[in-house]
């Protein structure tokens, strides 16, 4: 944990006595004068009017002393900003000192110097005898390998969820979703990292790419035989002959024939991928938050890439812009494609809302020409 007040100074700084010589000193306690003290406010940069992020300094932290605003979390003398994360990666347990570890060793008769695999620590902490165990160990969640929260369980029910998530090293095919809010700083855990937030989990979600793929295949054929086309196929009428035609011929076997496709797996993945495995992503800014929303829960974007890559177009970059609206924080998105053979770029772009926990679309897919 830092060792500064407000400021940036250092916390042993010496306080000034009356009859000091000096003749102006910070004083040790952030944002109180002593008797013979003159404050001295230390110049800070101002902070990002979009994000909040103080330039200089690691990301959510705030060097503001006493006064708590909302999404910040009171960590001693330094405010951590901390907003809801949605968050794309992977859950994992780690014993947080030694005791604990060799209890575990204990219980499972093995060796107390032997790495931990996921699969048999959840094998031990889902028997009632062995939960206390699941208590005590610490809940992180990693983005591209890298710890970005501590996951804390609220309940019993949170503690379940967590233990029946936890999946193997091994496994590569199962991504796993965190939406999650922070913890009250009257929350004391053992787990309490100064660099990383604490969350309790709203939503702990755990699948494979291929149920992810084929989820999508079913809302794709059951929207397109429903006549209910996305607004970019009703742009393009040749498209959208060519979908109710494929959909009238193939019959039962068409309504599922979309998810048997190769391609559209491949599709899939490389959507999912480009929207969520940026590489500073961390599931907290409210860009990150926009994209991670648009790969779970928006099946218009894979829809629209599907039917550009039918039609000679490949997508060559998702971007984002951030931007407040009526006092509520958000993002745009835009896909931009462009054709294998004339070159022409086409742009797409949808609005997504990021002010409070649960992001929604406030504009759909929509051509854009700047």
């Amino acid at each position: 944990m830092s060792d500064s007040v407000a400021g940036g100074q250092p916390a042993s700084m010496p306080v000034v006595r009356p009859g000091s010589t000096a003749s102006s000193m910070i004083s040790p306690v952030a944002g109180q004068q002593m008797p013979g003290q003159a404050m001295v406010s230390a110049a800070r940069p101002a902070p990002c009017v979009t994000c909040g992020q103080v330039p200089g300094l690691p990301m959510g932290a705030q060097p503001v002393a006493g006064l708590q605003m909302p999404e910040q979390v009171m960590v001693s003398d330094v405010t951590r900003v901390v907003r809801p994360v949605l968050a794309v990666g992977r859950l994992r347990a780690s014993f947080p000192n030694l005791g604990l570890q060799r209890e575990y060793a204990e219980a499972a008769e093995a060796d107390p110097d032997a790495l931990v695999a996921s699969s048999d620590l959840k094998d031990l902490i889902s028997r009632d005898e062995h939960r206390y165990l699941a208590r005590q160990v610490c809940w992180m969640f990693t983005v591209n390998s890298v710890d970005v929260c501590v996951v804390v369980p609220r309940t019993d029910s949170d503690l379940d969820e967590l233990v029946e998530s936890l999946a193997s090293e091994d496994d590569e095919n199962t991504v796993q979703v965190l939406v999650g809010e922070p913890v009250s700083r009257s929350i004391l855990h053992g787990c309490w990292d100064a660099d990383l937030p604490m969350m309790s989990p709203v939503q702990l979600l755990s699948f494979t790419m291929y149920e992810f793929a084929g989820a999508l295949a079913q809302r794709y054929d059951a929207d397109r035989g429903a006549g209910e086309l996305t607004s970019e196929q009703a742009q393009k009428p040749d498209e959208r002959a060519a979908a109710t035609r494929g959909h009238a011929e193939g019959g039962a076997e068409g309504a599922s024939g979309t998810g048997n496709d190769p391609r559209w797996r491949t599709m899939v993945r490389d959507v999912f991928y480009r929207l969520t495995r940026r590489a500073d992503t961390t599931g907290f800014g409210d860009e990150d938050r926009a994209r991670n929303y648009l790969a779970l829960k928006d099946p218009a974007g894979y829809a629209l890439t599907w039917n550009a890559l039918s039609s000679g177009q490949n997508l060559i970059g998702i971007s984002t812009r951030q931007f407040v609206r009526g006092g509520r924080r958000m993002v745009a998105v835009r896909f931009t494609f462009r054709h294998r053979q004339t070159q022409v770029i086409e742009r797409y772009e949808t609005l997504v809302d990021t002010h409070d926990l649960f992001c929604f679309k406030s504009a759909p897919l929509t051509p854009t020409y700047d």
